[in-house]
């Protein structure tokens, strides 16, 4: 095998890394599929998909730990195979379109078959949507707003057209009936989902506002009194409600009402509503602790990550 598809493989590799993993980079997702298609480019339908395969199984080995840890050992296996299985039929099928199809259609199969399996997933799976390649996109504003239209399916189907693209212009380059079908819609179709995001992103809304800090801290750093310091540090830059992350800590029943006491008097102290998540035996609630120190509510998380 000679040695350019063996780079593109390689660097599909880290461009799936980075859009499963838990730092995901936006740009990735955009990539990930055209470094796929040029890595297989001019092998079998075999061939092509088990290198695919081998370069998905390499971009996810960085979530093996944080699988085995979530979902248990037999649910990692199928996590891992599914992925690499839907990874491997968008490059081998949208390469082998391209290699023996010259129609104008040929780069809508591949957003349409991406945005086809994230809508099933989120439909079907008993996780929802974790493990949802949109996520990836949370650094994209213009984009994810197309989702107030389509759901997430409609952010992953951009990112496949544009993939798709890409790989015709690469792979075809003009060797394609109807040039201008074959680039004009689908150019046509990111800039109108593009203006979109940034017509949404620059329209002011009337009416009241509410300043909102989120708390985030390092897992080994983690604990409540961290928690504490971090709202007191937003409360002085004047937020108004503040939200720390989910299941911050462990605790019982008896732990439950020191907590709540505590969170009580951080709420009073800095005038702030705050919206802490705990696991509390084996459920995930969320307390939302109004700025009198009053318990506005609790919320329970209904569908939880099986294992």
């Amino acid at each position: 095998m000679q040695l350019m598809p063996l780079v593109w493989l390689a660097f599909g590799a880290i461009l799936i890394f980075f859009t499963v993993g838990l730092s995901p980079a936006a740009w990735a997702l955009w990539f990930a599929p055209v470094a796929l298609v040029l890595g297989t480019r001019g092998t079998t339908m075999g061939k092509g998909r088990a290198l695919c395969s081998l370069a998905t199984l390499a971009g996810l080995s960085g979530n093996i730990t944080y699988y085995w840890m979530t979902t248990g050992p037999l649910a990692t296996v199928v996590l891992i195979a599914l992925q690499m299985l839907a990874w491997s039929f968008y490059a081998n099928s949208t390469r082998l379109l391209l290699e023996r199809e010259r129609s104008w259609w040929v780069v809508w199969p591949l957003p349409l078959s991406m945005a086809m399996v994230e809508g099933l997933m989120a439909r079907f799976s008993p996780h929802g949507s974790w493990g949802s390649i949109a996520t990836s996109q949370i650094d994209f504003p213009v984009v994810l707003q197309v989702a107030s239209l389509v759901g997430s399916p409609g952010i992953v189907f951009l990112a496949g057209l544009f993939a798709s693209l890409l790989s015709l212009a690469l792979l075809r380059r003009k060797d394609v009936d109807n040039l201008w079908l074959a680039y004009g819609l689908p150019v046509a179709a990111l800039l109108a989902a593009f203006s979109f995001g940034a017509y949404r992103l620059s329209t002011f809304i009337a009416g009241d506002s509410v300043k909102v800090g989120l708390v985030a801290v390092d897992e080994f750093q983690r604990s409540w009194a961290a928690y504490e310091a971090r709202t007191k540090e937003l409360s002085a830059q004047g937020a108004e409600l503040v939200v720390w992350g989910e299941k911050i800590e462990k605790l019982s029943e008896a732990d439950s009402q020191t907590k709540l006491q505590s969170l009580a008097a951080l709420a009073r102290s800095q005038k702030v509503t705050i919206v802490a998540g705990v696991q509390l035996e084996a459920r995930n609630i969320a307390w939302v602790m109004g700025a009198s120190g009053e318990l506005l509510g609790v919320y329970q998380k209904q569908q939880l990550v099986p294992h």
